[in-house]
């Protein structure tokens, strides 16, 4: 018995917590002993006396603490549980494995292991990513808000200022029909009334008509005031890409709102057709002579179309909004003078169109992506048809250039090309192969063409997208010579290439409305101190892009006031204005999430870098990796431990990133719930059981539907759901 008192009820002592510091020990221990000499030579001997004495008591209260029954309850209790000693097998062969449970959300593995003295975490990239994708969707949201707050306004303010000058001020005056035609349904969808007093009775049935298509969102169909039949009788207006999805489908005014951009960015408007240049070339005129301000100050009208490009990138469009003073110039009407007298106003079309193919010819688009289900032009067919116009602009993603690229050539591209893209040679080796290209001079073409997205242009910042992709892209970075060998292993490239693609899902589910769519054409005896209570994903190159890209994102987050709380910017204008979309009401608790995460991510970036040099983390530190759970449930928006216990199941997010019309097939690519990973980590000549979480990932080419988060959580659920990429399944439990 301890101490000697043989009928004595105190519980046996515990060993020392595993996150415990050092110098708690040595307190403890001198209260318990009598204190040494006060000559300094003597103390070393006796601390070297009583750690020795102090040795097989330790070790033999932990192997009685081991065996207790507390201790195997709370062994049952954690993720390493659900390993079957053939996954142990594996998970020995390999030093990594993924688990077959689902988790809700990926803190959750974390919070699992508590602060029990035996778990130890593995911090991985796909923690710190998924964080990173929840805070900036709900960042991103809000965002949107207050671009669907104002987005009504502003296409009014466009519309009226299209109408002619009229002295007869009591009659109706209307823009040209087709305006009414393009801009029309998306202003009845924001709530403009559909009446006479502001479209022409003649086009109120078909304006109507389009809203009812677009609200649907089931066919395809080449509207009849679109005539196409001479330029392409297979050309067709997709209004399936009208289905609100992702955080969009959650709230009825942002699903509108969606509806009315995704309207004005598939509409097209042709340089070869008279009708549709004219009415392009009014909305150019207005949009760049009228001050577009109201009385509150807010930005005009040309930051509402164009202020995501520091986001997502470079506009993939040519839109309403035009830079080049000739092109600008050549939109206003000009007046004749025929024998002494001024004839009416007219507008040049043909030296417009000269204008138009100089300027294409001088600056070639930075983007060839086809979102338009259209056939393949000829190849004399003339320049001139290749300039088309939006109202709205998508923008331009590197990953859809390479996807954009292989549907050109006739391939079916998937996740494996995009992670080749991001530089895994693990994906390289195995993506779809590119006909005719055995030294890969036409796949390293693609790859120039889609980095170049990435550049700065004109003096622009680089977009944060681009950002992320060098994110992705240092997870491939070569492992350190401190790292562990199972970093350069064929399982880690694996699980690497699982982390690239789940983010990558992830970030195309919150840019769905702006992204341009490609469309076809334990074992060992060694050192037996504690080990340290978690270690982070030995990457620096990763954490160091991740510390800087979080911050860039707070800092332009501010710059757009989505850290400012939403006020209804209608309140003080005409009552007729009635659309006014939900508000987050949720600005300053979105600033604290962010702020967490940066100090989390700076925090973990610190302790690799003892973890690689092998130096001792303070006390501090090791309260960072054991409460690391917590602080990512936080950042991700869960403050209660009650909400901690039962989290939200929304982690499957799914994306559609290509469309084949010739079958009407579509590549949609998912996130899946989280999954524990458990890694053998080897610490001072043994070898750690670690746990960590990731993200599972999913891709499907099949019959185009545009899926709901709700829909994909059910088809994940069913009978139905595809499999895991065949590539993955060497690590997951079998």
């Amino acid at each position: 018995m301890p101490n000697g008192k043989k009928n004595s009820t105190a519980p046996t002592p515990l060993p020392r917590p595993t996150g415990s510091h050092p110098s708690s020990q040595s307190k403890r221990s001198s209260e318990s002993f009598p204190k040494p000499r006060a000559h300094g030579l003597h103390r070393p001997r006796e601390n070297r006396r009583l750690r020795a004495m102090l040795r097989p008591t330790l070790i033999a209260l932990a192997a009685a603490f081991a065996l207790s029954p507390f201790a195997s309850a709370q062994r049952d209790k954690l993720p390493a549980s659900e390993l079957t000693p053939a996954q142990h097998e594996q998970l020995q062969r390999d030093k990594l494995i993924i688990g077959a449970k689902d988790y809700k959300q990926i803190f959750e593995p974390y919070l699992k292991l508590g602060k029990a003295p035996e778990s130890i975490r593995f911090i991985t990239s796909d923690a710190a990513l998924a964080a990173y994708h929840a805070l900036f969707e709900d960042s991103f949201r809000e965002l949107e808000l207050r671009r669907a707050t104002r987005l009504r306004v502003d296409l009014e303010g466009l519309y009226n200022a299209c109408k002619p000058f009229s002295s007869q001020k009591k009659k109706p005056v209307y823009p040209s029909t087709l305006i009414q035609h393009i801009l029309g349904p998306a202003m009845v969808i924001l709530g403009t009334p559909a009446t006479t007093e502001n479209f022409s009775e003649s086009l109120l049935p078909e304006i109507n008509r389009q809203v009812a298509l677009i609200r649907d969102a089931e066919v395809l169909e080449c509207p009849p005031w679109l005539d196409y039949s001479e330029d392409d009788r297979f050309f067709r207006i997709d209004y399936r890409r009208c289905e609100p999805v992702s955080f969009y489908a959650d709230d009825d005014a942002l699903a509108d709102y969606h509806r009315a951009v995704r309207w004005l960015q598939l509409v097209p408007m042709r340089a070869t057709n008279d009708a549709e240049l004219a009415a392009w070339a009014n909305m150019v005129r207005v949009s760049n002579t009228w001050k577009w301000y109201n009385e509150r100050g807010n930005p005009e009208f040309i930051t509402s179309f164009t202020s995501l490009s520091i986001f997502a990138g470079p506009i993939a469009d040519r839109t309403i909004i035009v830079n080049n003073s000739d092109i600008r110039s050549a939109c206003h009407p000009s007046s004749d003078i025929v024998k002494n007298k001024v004839q009416p106003a007219t507008l040049r079309l043909d030296r417009l169109r000269e204008i138009l193919l100089q300027d294409a010819r001088q600056n070639p688009p930075r983007s060839a992506i086809n979102d338009e289900n259209r056939i393949e032009p000829q190849a004399n067919h003339s320049p001139l048809s290749d300039i088309r116009f939006r109202v709205m602009p998508t923008h331009a993603l590197p990953d859809a250039e390479i996807i954009s690229s292989c549907l050109k050539d006739n391939m079916r591209p998937n996740g494996l090309t995009v992670a080749a893209f991001l530089g895994s040679a693990f994906a390289h080796e195995r993506m779809p192969k590119i006909k005719d290209d055995p030294d890969g001079a036409e796949w390293a073409s693609w790859c120039k063409r889609a980095r170049q997205i990435t550049l700065s242009q004109g003096g622009e910042p680089r977009s944060l997208y681009a950002d992320y992709i060098d994110v992705l892209r240092a997870l491939n970075a070569p492992p350190v010579k401190e790292a562990p060998a199972f970093m350069g292993s064929l399982p880690w490239q694996r699980k690497t290439c699982q982390t690239q693609l789940a983010s990558w899902a992830q970030i195309r589910h919150t840019y769905t409305l702006q992204a341009k769519l490609s469309v076809m054409r334990i074992t060992g005896v060694g050192d037996l101190r504690p080990p340290p209570p978690g270690f982070v994903e030995p990457n620096l190159a990763f954490w160091r892009e991740y510390v800087r890209f979080v911050e860039r994102t707070i800092a332009l987050l501010e710059q757009h006031g989505v850290f400012t709380p939403l006020e209804n910017e209608n309140a003080d204008t005409s009552e007729s204005l009635e659309y006014k979309p939900g508000f987050g009401g949720g600005s300053e608790r979105v600033q604290n999430r962010w702020n967490k995460l940066a100090t989390l991510s700076r925090q973990l970036e610190t302790i690799l870098a003892k973890q690689l040099d092998e130096i001792e983390l303070t006390k501090s530190e090791r309260a960072t990796l054991v409460q690391f759970g917590y602080t990512l449930a936080n950042a991700m928006g869960y403050f209660h431990s009650s909400t901690e216990e039962k989290p939200r199941d929304n982690a499957p997010r799914w994306a559609e990133v290509a469309h084949d019309p010739n079958v009407d097939e579509s590549l949609g690519v998912a996130t899946g719930r989280a999954r524990a990973l458990f890694v053998l980590y080897p610490w001072r000549g043994r070898e750690l059981l670690c746990t960590g979480a990731v993200l599972s990932y999913y891709e499907e080419w099949a019959l185009t539907k545009r899926l709901t988060d709700k829909m994909w959580k059910e088809k994940l659920d069913g009978p139905y759901a595809p499999p895991p990429p065949d590539w993955l399944a060497p690590i997951l439990a079998k």
